[in-house]
Protein backbone atom coordinates (compact mmCIF):
# COMPACT_ATOMS: atom_id res chain seq x y z
CA UNK A 1 0.00 0.00 0.00
CA UNK A 2 1.47 3.48 -1.19
CA UNK A 3 -0.61 5.50 1.50
CA UNK A 4 0.41 6.94 4.52
CA UNK A 5 -1.51 6.56 7.60
CA UNK A 6 -1.84 10.01 9.89
CA UNK A 7 -1.10 8.67 13.99
CA UNK A 8 -3.60 10.17 15.53
CA UNK A 9 -3.06 12.33 18.28
CA UNK A 10 -4.19 11.89 22.02
CA UNK A 11 -6.77 14.21 21.97
CA UNK A 12 -8.18 12.69 19.22
CA UNK A 13 -9.31 9.69 21.49
CA UNK A 14 -10.79 12.52 24.06
CA UNK A 15 -12.67 14.19 21.53
CA UNK A 16 -13.13 12.53 18.62
CA UNK A 17 -14.87 15.94 17.35
CA UNK A 18 -14.23 19.21 17.32
CA UNK A 19 -16.54 21.47 17.65
CA UNK A 20 -15.88 25.60 17.16
CA UNK A 21 -19.15 27.73 18.08
CA UNK A 22 -19.02 31.13 17.23
CA UNK A 23 -21.41 34.08 18.24
CA UNK A 24 -23.48 35.28 14.99
CA UNK A 25 -22.61 39.46 15.44
CA UNK A 26 -26.60 40.39 14.52
CA UNK A 27 -29.34 40.05 17.09
CA UNK A 28 -32.33 38.67 15.52
CA UNK A 29 -36.25 38.87 16.46
CA UNK A 30 -38.21 41.65 16.58
CA UNK A 31 -39.86 41.70 20.22
CA UNK A 32 -37.75 38.86 21.75
CA UNK A 33 -34.34 39.77 20.97
CA UNK A 34 -31.95 36.35 20.21
CA UNK A 35 -28.44 35.17 19.54
CA UNK A 36 -27.57 33.02 16.74
CA UNK A 37 -24.71 30.71 16.71
CA UNK A 38 -22.38 29.26 13.88
CA UNK A 39 -21.96 25.65 15.23
CA UNK A 40 -18.91 24.53 13.13
CA UNK A 41 -17.92 20.24 13.23
CA UNK A 42 -14.66 19.09 11.96
CA UNK A 43 -15.96 15.14 12.05
CA UNK A 44 -19.12 15.89 10.39
CA UNK A 45 -17.29 19.02 7.86
CA UNK A 46 -20.73 20.69 8.80
CA UNK A 47 -21.54 24.55 9.30
CA UNK A 48 -24.96 25.57 11.13
CA UNK A 49 -26.68 28.01 12.94
CA UNK A 50 -28.32 27.53 15.90
CA UNK A 51 -29.93 29.14 18.55
CA UNK A 52 -30.54 28.54 22.61
CA UNK A 53 -33.40 27.02 22.44
CA UNK A 54 -31.63 24.35 19.48
CA UNK A 55 -29.63 23.37 22.28
CA UNK A 56 -32.14 23.35 24.92
CA UNK A 57 -34.38 20.70 22.62
CA UNK A 58 -31.48 18.24 21.25
CA UNK A 59 -30.73 18.48 25.70
CA UNK A 60 -34.50 17.68 26.16
CA UNK A 61 -34.67 14.80 23.54
CA UNK A 62 -31.40 13.63 25.23
CA UNK A 63 -33.16 13.38 28.24
CA UNK A 64 -36.15 11.44 26.50
CA UNK A 65 -33.72 8.92 24.73
CA UNK A 66 -31.05 7.72 27.87
CA UNK A 67 -32.95 8.16 30.71
CA UNK A 68 -30.38 5.56 32.43
CA UNK A 69 -27.20 7.60 31.63
CA UNK A 70 -26.53 11.13 32.67
CA UNK A 71 -26.88 13.79 30.54
CA UNK A 72 -24.77 16.54 30.79
CA UNK A 73 -26.77 19.76 32.16
CA UNK A 74 -26.93 22.77 29.66
CA UNK A 75 -25.97 25.71 30.64
CA UNK A 76 -28.49 28.03 31.68
CA UNK A 77 -30.15 30.97 29.79
CA UNK A 78 -29.29 33.98 30.33
CA UNK A 79 -32.39 36.21 30.27
CA UNK A 80 -30.33 39.51 30.93
CA UNK A 81 -28.25 38.83 27.51
CA UNK A 82 -31.13 39.19 25.38
CA UNK A 83 -30.87 42.92 26.62
CA UNK A 84 -29.62 45.78 24.97
CA UNK A 85 -26.00 47.12 26.46
CA UNK A 86 -25.22 44.18 28.34
CA UNK A 87 -21.71 43.53 28.37
CA UNK A 88 -20.28 41.13 25.66
CA UNK A 89 -18.84 38.68 29.07
CA UNK A 90 -21.89 37.55 29.28
CA UNK A 91 -22.74 36.61 25.47
CA UNK A 92 -19.36 35.15 25.27
CA UNK A 93 -19.22 33.03 28.68
CA UNK A 94 -22.60 31.95 27.21
CA UNK A 95 -20.53 30.90 23.77
CA UNK A 96 -17.75 29.01 25.55
CA UNK A 97 -20.37 27.18 28.22
CA UNK A 98 -22.35 25.87 25.18
CA UNK A 99 -19.42 24.98 23.32
CA UNK A 100 -17.93 22.58 26.34
CA UNK A 101 -21.20 20.66 26.79
CA UNK A 102 -21.58 20.25 22.82
CA UNK A 103 -17.93 18.83 23.35
CA UNK A 104 -18.38 16.70 26.29
CA UNK A 105 -22.15 15.44 24.55
CA UNK A 106 -20.43 14.55 21.20
CA UNK A 107 -17.23 12.78 23.27
CA UNK A 108 -19.54 10.96 24.91
CA UNK A 109 -19.39 7.05 23.82
CA UNK A 110 -23.38 6.38 23.55
CA UNK A 111 -24.23 9.93 22.99
CA UNK A 112 -21.94 10.73 19.83
CA UNK A 113 -23.21 7.45 17.82
CA UNK A 114 -26.85 9.00 17.86
CA UNK A 115 -28.34 10.01 14.90
CA UNK A 116 -29.32 12.80 16.89
CA UNK A 117 -26.28 14.23 17.46
CA UNK A 118 -25.78 13.81 13.23
CA UNK A 119 -28.71 15.50 12.89
CA UNK A 120 -28.04 18.37 15.34
CA UNK A 121 -24.46 18.88 13.68
CA UNK A 122 -25.52 18.90 10.04
CA UNK A 123 -28.82 19.69 9.20
CA UNK A 124 -29.90 23.10 7.89
CA UNK A 125 -33.41 23.43 8.95
CA UNK A 126 -34.93 26.94 9.78
CA UNK A 127 -36.76 26.22 12.82
CA UNK A 128 -34.33 23.51 14.50
CA UNK A 129 -35.77 23.70 17.55
CA UNK A 130 -39.41 22.47 16.03
CA UNK A 131 -38.07 20.36 13.53
CA UNK A 132 -36.14 18.11 15.89
CA UNK A 133 -38.25 17.38 18.21
CA UNK A 134 -41.05 16.60 15.31
CA UNK A 135 -38.11 14.14 13.89
CA UNK A 136 -37.57 12.63 17.08
CA UNK A 137 -40.59 12.49 19.25
CA UNK A 138 -41.17 8.89 18.56
CA UNK A 139 -38.13 7.73 20.51
CA UNK A 140 -40.25 8.47 24.07
CA UNK A 141 -43.16 6.72 22.86
CA UNK A 142 -41.31 3.77 21.77
CA UNK A 143 -39.50 3.50 25.25
CA UNK A 144 -43.38 3.66 26.66
CA UNK A 145 -43.67 0.89 24.19
CA UNK A 146 -40.66 -1.42 25.14
CA UNK A 147 -41.64 -0.88 29.06
CA UNK A 148 -45.11 -1.54 29.02
CA UNK A 149 -44.36 -4.54 26.46
CA UNK A 150 -41.56 -5.94 29.32
CA UNK A 151 -44.35 -5.37 31.77
CA UNK A 152 -46.60 -7.44 29.66
CA UNK A 153 -43.96 -10.14 29.14
CA UNK A 154 -43.54 -10.36 33.10
CA UNK A 155 -47.44 -11.08 33.76
CA UNK A 156 -47.45 -13.74 30.69
CA UNK A 157 -44.66 -15.98 31.67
Amino acid sequence: MSGTVEPKSFFHFLHPDFIVIELIPQKKGLIYRHFEYLVKSDLFKSEVKRRYSDFQALYDLLLLRFPYRIVPKLPPAKLMAMVAGVSSDVIDNRKKALTRWLTVVTSHPVFSKDRMIKFFLTDVSNDFSSFIRDQFRFVNELLRLISLMTTLQLFIC
